[in-house]
């Protein structure tokens, strides 16, 4: 039985040692595309009217090439912690529904760089800050509380940080933000709920510093639309579970 008790105990500690392996190597992965994102960032702080759908379309093609390793890596692990593989919940079918429909109306008829900041980026950011950044961390040990709060620094800080261009106070804002997004997603393990507060925030703070002109009020209002419409429906399966 003392054998048997060495071995098992010997075994759980090996496996969690490949699974900090597994973390390490898939974050570096993530890291190492985040310099390219921090690379456009501070472009945008050297050339402030670069193109921004140009920049939006290399975010797509950095958040899907950062996707490739933790996804082989961790398999089913991450999607079933940002929500992707659970039962379908009504604010993923309300997304699913609304977010192409949304996203095609706008693109017809808006032709400003707003599109972007309000629809496009949310969901690219999310996928890869909290879906990729944070969660990689964050699978290295669910239930340690320490673990879980240097995911949510970490990830919140690499935010942040590729929001140079905007400015200092936006550095800081996006850090606290970045907080609230992953402490929400760990808490209610949905990234479309991240998605939706994200693209509810960005509409807003477009509308402050920007106003209401040429096709703005569409993608205002599809954006704030959206995004209440997949937090209002969450709160509809968190009830029935109580």
């Amino acid at each position: 039985m003392w054998l048997m008790y060495i071995i098992f105990k010997q075994s759980i500690k090996a496996v969690n040692l490949l699974k900090h392996r597994r973390t390490v190597f898939s974050f570096s992965w993530v890291f190492i595309w985040w310099l390219f994102i921090m690379r456009l960032s501070l472009l945008q702080l050297a050339f402030p009217y670069v193109n921004i759908e140009s920049t939006t379309i290399q975010v797509f093609i950095i958040a899907l090439f950062a996707s490739t390793i933790p996804l082989l890596t961790f398999k089913k692990e991450l999607l079933e912690y940002i929500g992707l593989r659970r039962p379908i919940s009504l604010e993923l079918v309300m997304f699913l529904i609304l977010a192409p429909i949304t996203l095609f109306l706008v693109s017809l008829y808006d032709h400003t760089f707003l599109k972007y900041v309000i629809l496009t980026l949310p969901i690219l950011e999310e996928w890869f800050f909290r879906g990729l950044a944070f969660s990689t961390l964050a699978l290295a040990n669910k239930s340690s509380l320490i673990v879980k709060l240097t995911a949510v620094i970490i990830s919140s800080l690499m935010f942040s940080s590729a929001h140079l261009h905007y400015g200092i106070q936006q550095v800081v804002a996006a850090f606290f933000f970045g907080v609230f997004l992953a402490l929400l997603l760990d808490y209610t393990g949905s990234i479309i709920l991240s998605i939706s507060f994200h693209i509810l925030i960005n509409a807003v703070l477009s509308y402050h510093l920007y106003g209401m002109y040429y096709e703005f009020p569409i993608t205002f209002c599809s954006g704030v639309l959206l995004s209440i419409s997949c937090i209002v429906t969450a709160f509809v399966p968190w009830k029935m579970a109580d």
